[in-house]
C-alpha cells in the first residue's frame, strides 16, 4: 500500500459542514504536492519558466476544478486550494489545517490574473499569508503541465479505508501524489527517479567557479573544484572520467 500524502480526510472532519469542503472541493481532482516539488518552486529558473509559459498564452490547469494540497517548508500548516478556470485566470478558494487540530475555511473566492508583465497576480485579500499560498498553489497547477520530470502517482487506501469505515471515521480520499519522478543529464537523457531515488554512479567532472572572499565576502576570485565520485559504492563500477575543457 502506498503512503498516505493527504490530510484532506482530517480538514473533512473538523470543517465538513463547510460547502468549500464538503461539496466543492471532494468533487475536485485532488493531487497532493510533495515536498521536492514545493521546494523546485523557489528557484529562480523555474519562476521564470512559469513566467514565460504566462507569456506564451498556454497558462492553463491540468483539471479544472482542481484541488492542490501541499506543506510549505517549515510550516505546521497543511494548505488546501481549489482552483478553477476563469476570465483571464483563475479562481482560487482556500482552506487550511493547522497541526491536524483546527481548519480554516476562508469565506471568500480570489481571483487569480494571468499577465505577461507580472506573472501570477492574487486580487486583493485581507490575509496575505493566504493570499501567497493562492499563488503558491497556481504556479504549481501550471508546472504540472509544463516541467518535464514531475511524476504523478494515484494513491488508493482501500485497506485502510475499510478499517476507517468499520470505526465511524472518514474515509482517506483518493488522491494523486506530484513529485519529481525523474531527472536528466545535460544531454536531455533520463537517468534517474527523483528525492527517494539514488543517481548512478559517476565522475562529477573538475570545473571552476567564483568563490566569495576578502572582507564580508566582497571579492570574487576563481578557484578549481576537483573531480569527484557520486554515489560510489564498493560494489558498483567505477566509470570513465568525462574529458572537459575548463577555463579560468
Amino acid at each position: 500500500m502506498s503512503n498516505v500524502s493527504t490530510r484532506f480526510h482530517v480538514l473533512q472532519e473538523l470543517a465538513g459542514a463547510e460547502p468549500l469542503v464538503s461539496v466543492r472541493m471532494v468533487s475536485a481532482a485532488h493531487y497532493a504536492i510533495g515536498a521536492d516539488v514545493v521546494e523546485m518552486l523557489a528557484r529562480e529558473d523555474v519562476g521564470r519558466s512559469i513566467k514565460a509559459v504566462i507569456e506564451a498564452g498556454i497558462a492553463r490547469l491540468p483539471y479544472a476544478p482542481i484541488l492542490i494540497e501541499y506543506s510549505a517548508a517549515g510550516s505546521s500548516a497543511r494548505r488546501f486550494v481549489l482552483l478553477d478556470e476563469a476570465e483571464a485566470g483563475f479562481s482560487a478558494e482556500c482552506a487550511t489545517l493547522f497541526r491536524d487540530r483546527m481548519a480554516d475555511v476562508s469565506p471568500s473566492k480570489v481571483k487569480v490574473a494571468l499577465t505577461g508583465e507580472h506573472g501570477l497576480s492574487v486580487g486583493r485579500h485581507s490575509d496575505l499569508n493566504e493570499a501567497h499560498a493562492v499563488a503558491f498553489a497556481a504556479a504549481i497547477a501550471l508546472l504540472m503541465l509544463n516541467v518535464k520530470g514531475i511524476d504523478k502517482e494515484l494513491v488508493e487506501s482501500t485497506k485502510l479505508n475499510r478499517a476507517r469505515v468499520k470505526h465511524g471515521r472518514i474515509p482517506i480520499p483518493s488522491h494523486t501524489l506530484v513529485r519529481i519522478g525523474t531527472i536528466y543529464d545535460r544531454s536531455g537523457h533520463a537517468v534517474s527517479g527523483g528525492m527517494s531515488r539514488h543517481l548512478p554512479v559517476h565522475l562529477r567532472a573538475g570545473h571552476s567557479r567564483m568563490q566569495a572572499c576578502g572582507p564580508n565576502h566582497a571579492d570574487r576570485k576563481a578557484i578549481y573544484i576537483p573531480p569527484v565520485l557520486v554515489n560510489y559504492r564498493e560494489d558498483g563500477v567505477m566509470p570513465a572520467a568525462p574529458k572537459r575543457l575548463v577555463k579560468a
